[in-house]
C-alpha cells in the first residue's frame, strides 16, 4: 500500500556513446497508493493545505471561523450541501499542537458547541456541531532542509527533523506515505532558495512533489515563476492559508485552499486525503484569493519586529 520514492540515473541530451562522460539527470518517482479498501462515500472535500494552530488563537474563533469560511467557498464554487471542510494542520519541531487536540478529544473537552467525533486514525481528528456539518483536522509536518528551503508533508504525525538535505526530506515524507509540498512563503523562493527549487521542479515526476500558494501572497500581484514551471511539469498546486502567530489569524484558515473529488472514507480521512492526492493527475480547482497589500505590510512587520514577545508557541 505505500509508495516508494527512487532516484534514475540517465544519459542526458547530448551525450554520447564514445564521449566517455554523461550528464547524469535525476529523477524522483513515486509509486500510487492504492485504495483505501474501506466503505466510503463520493463528496467534494474543500481543503486548506496550511494551517497551523497558534497558542494565541482563540479555539472557538479558530474553529467557527474555518466552519464558515468553507461554507462561503462552497457556495461561491457551488458544491453540494453535503461538501466538508478540512484543514491540515502543520506542526514544526517541537510544537504539538494537533497532538493537544488530540488530548482534548480524549478527555471529553469540547471546543464550545463543536463536539469531537471519532476517527479511526490518530492522524486525524473530527468536529461536528447541530446544523454545521463536519470538520476534519488532518495531522501535517513542516520542515526546513539543509538549504533554508520549507517544506510541508500532508496527513503526516511523525516528527521529521529539520536541516536534512531537500531530496533526502522528500524521500523521507514518502517513506512515511505523506504528501510533500513545497510551500510559498515571503522571500522564500528568492535568489539561491529560487535555484533551489527551480532545480528539483525541472527533474521532478509529476506526483512526486507537490507546491503549495499562500492566502499570505499579495493577491494582485504576479506570481512567482515557479508556479509556471509547476504547471508546465504537471506538478499540482495545494493552496492553504498559512495563519501567522497573531490573534486575528484565527479568522483565516480555510479561505484559501483546493477542492478534492472522489471516494472519501468519513472516518479515515487521513488515509482518504492520502489516497486521492496520490492518484491526483489533473489540477484541483482552487479557491481563495491572496491578502491585500496593507495585510502583507502589517503582517512582514509584525512577523520581523513585534511577535517574539507576543505569542507563545505549542510545546
Amino acid at each position: 500500500m505505500g509508495r516508494r520514492i527512487a532516484v534514475r540515473s540517465s544519459p542526458g541530451v547530448g551525450s554520447s556513446a564514445g564521449s566517455g562522460t554523461a550528464t547524469i539527470q535525476h529523477r524522483i518517482i513515486m509509486q500510487p497508493v492504492k485504495a483505501v479498501g474501506r466503505e466510503d462515500v463520493r463528496t467534494p472535500l474543500l481543503v486548506d493545505a496550511h494551517a497551523h494552530v497558534h497558542a494565541c488563537f482563540d479555539l472557538c474563533d479558530f474553529v467557527g471561523s474555518a466552519c464558515d469560511n468553507f461554507e462561503a467557498a462552497k457556495t461561491a464554487l457551488q458544491l453540494p450541501a453535503v461538501s466538508e471542510g478540512c484543514l491540515i494542520l502543520m506542526e514544526s519541531n517541537g510544537s504539538r499542537a494537533f497532538a493537544a487536540l488530540g488530548e482534548r478529544a480524549a478527555t471529553g473537552k469540547n471546543i464550545g458547541p463543536w463536539q469531537f467525533v471519532p476517527t479511526d486514525e490518530e492522524d486525524s481528528l473530527a468536529l461536528a456541531t447541530s446544523g454545521r456539518g463536519t470538520l476534519f483536522l488532518v495531522a501535517g509536518q513542516q520542515m526546513a532542509t539543509r538549504e533554508g528551503v520549507e517544506v510541508l508533508a500532508l496527513a503526516c504525525d511523525r516528527e521529521i527533523p529539520d536541516g536534512m538535505a531537500l531530496r533526502d526530506t522528500i524521500e523521507q515524507i514518502h517513506a512515511l506515505e505523506a504528501i510533500p509540498v513545497l510551500p510559498w512563503g515571503f522571500g522564500k523562493w528568492w535568489f539561491r532558495r529560487y535555484k533551489i527549487v527551480r532545480d528539483l521542479l525541472q527533474v521532478a515526476e509529476p506526483g512526486s512533489v507537490f507546491i503549495g500558494d499562500s492566502a499570505g501572497r499579495l493577491g494582485w500581484a504576479p506570481r512567482s515563476r515557479i508556479f509556471a514551471l509547476a504547471s508546465s511539469r504537471g506538478i499540482l498546486n495545494l493552496p492553504g492559508t498559512d495563519p501567522l502567530p497573531f490573534p486575528n489569524q484565527a479568522k483565516k484558515p480555510g479561505r484559501f485552499g483546493f477542492v478534492l473529488e472522489g471516494r472519501f472514507e468519513h472516518r479515515r480521512p487521513a488515509a482518504g486525503i492520502r489516497d486521492l492526492l496520490c492518484n491526483l493527475v489533473e489540477q484541483p480547482s482552487t479557491y481563495g484569493r491572496g491578502d491585500s497589500l496593507p495585510t502583507v505590510l502589517r503582517s512582514q512587520v509584525a512577523m520581523h519586529f513585534g511577535r517574539r514577545g507576543a505569542v507563545e508557541s505549542w510545546r
